[in-house]
């Protein structure tokens, strides 16, 4: 189950920057001081410019996105990560707006966090890239199809300049974010919680489609540690539905031990009739029989009638025979006296030929 984490470094992160623009109404000065020059670049202002803005629609169209990709970033990365993609981002952003950026275009102080931001969105996009976004009423796309005409978008506008560019958007420190985002993205495996969580929720998406999304599914949740029994009873499941019995029992017999009793009794029901109990041992089989035979009696009989089939030529039949007997008296009594039949027949010297006559089961 997916459990809730305050992504506090988002938090912060908004909460300096209103708190810096705050800050700027009373020293507008700061620009000029902490900007990042292009003609004076020093890493101080390369780094104190994440965190200024150049008015009030730049600060909110950059909170804006940070609210919206910062906690997915920082669930699936954890916040120490984060903290890194948005400064690398940012630092990245920056410094490829130094190398590249028209000096003559751009003679205003850089200031903002876009680079920060785009390092968040190029993370995200990779990570959720099969996500759909809505464009309009019916109309979605992936993310990353959103993300990469973005980025074609600030390429187009870092080479073609049309009317006055003065104190523009700084098309070179978005992509710069950007790129850094991607690179990161294949640096940082995903937070394990976000990889159950997400494997989770792809999963449940996947349960309205055909079976075999579903298998494709469970199969990656498994694989990122998936501990949910309902994950392998909904392989289980989507693998009888394409007809793959010996897939579907190997997922059956790993969820024996993780399956509340109700589904175990119903997984060993179906192991029966798979002919796939003999896949776990015979003293597996006997104490699980003991645990159900008051509560499930006709998955505890499955489960000694396969012992007594693998015991036939062992010394361990009579007493197979005997638990077998015991668990059937209720529900079967003429099957139970049938076993019971055959131990005073070929087995009357056998200490289980004693018990049944102390219960009073000789015929």
């Amino acid at each position: 189950m997916s459990t809730f984490r305050l992504p506090w470094v988002s938090l912060v992160l908004i909460a300096g920057s209103i708190a810096t623009a705050f800050a700027q109404l009373w020293q507008p000065e700061l620009v000029e001081t902490f900007g990042f020059q292009i003609a004076h670049p020093s890493f101080q202002t390369a780094l104190s410019s994440l965190f200024l803005h150049a008015n009030t629609l730049h600060l909110l169209g950059n909170m804006v996105f940070l609210a919206a990709v910062g906690p997915a970033v920082e669930t699936t990365i954890g916040p120490w990560r984060l903290i890194t993609t948005y400064l690398v981002g940012g630092l990245g952003g920056v410094a490829l707006h130094w190398a590249l950026a028209n000096r003559a275009l751009y003679d205003e102080p850089l200031v903002g966090a876009s680079g920060a931001i785009a390092a968040c969105v190029g993370l995200f996009s990779v990570r959720y890239h099969a996500s759909r976004v809505p464009l309009a009423p019916r109309v979605s796309a992936p993310i990353l199809a959103v993300a990469s005409i973005w980025l074609v978008i600030q390429v187009l506008g870092a080479f073609v300049h049309i009317g006055s560019v003065e104190g523009g958007m700084a098309y070179w420190a978005h992509i710069g974010g950007f790129a850094a985002g991607l690179l990161l993205s294949v640096t940082f495996r995903m937070d394990r919680h976000a990889q159950l969580d997400a494997a989770q929720a792809n999963l449940q998406r996947m349960e309205q489609r055909s079976a075999g999304a579903v298998i494709k599914a469970a199969e990656q949740s498994l694989q990122a540690g998936s501990k949910d029994p309902k994950v392998l009873r909904q392989l289980a499941d989507a693998q009888r539905t394409v007809g793959d019995h010996d897939k579907e029992s190997e997922a059956l017999l790993a969820g024996l031990d993780r399956f509340e009793v109700e589904d175990r009794a119903q997984a060993i029901e179906r192991l029966s009739e798979l002919q796939a109990l003999s896949a776990l041992t015979v003293s597996r089989r006997k104490r699980m029989a003991d645990q159900l035979k008051a509560s499930h009696p006709k998955a505890a009989s499955s489960l000694l009638e396969s012992v007594v089939e693998e015991t036939r030529s062992s010394p361990e039949l009579p007493d197979a025979l005997l638990l077998l007997a015991e668990v059937q008296k209720e529900i079967d009594p003429a099957r139970a006296q049938g076993h019971v039949d055959e131990i005073f027949r070929d087995f009357p010297m056998h200490p289980a030929a004693e018990v049944a006559r102390t219960r009073g089961w000789s015929s």
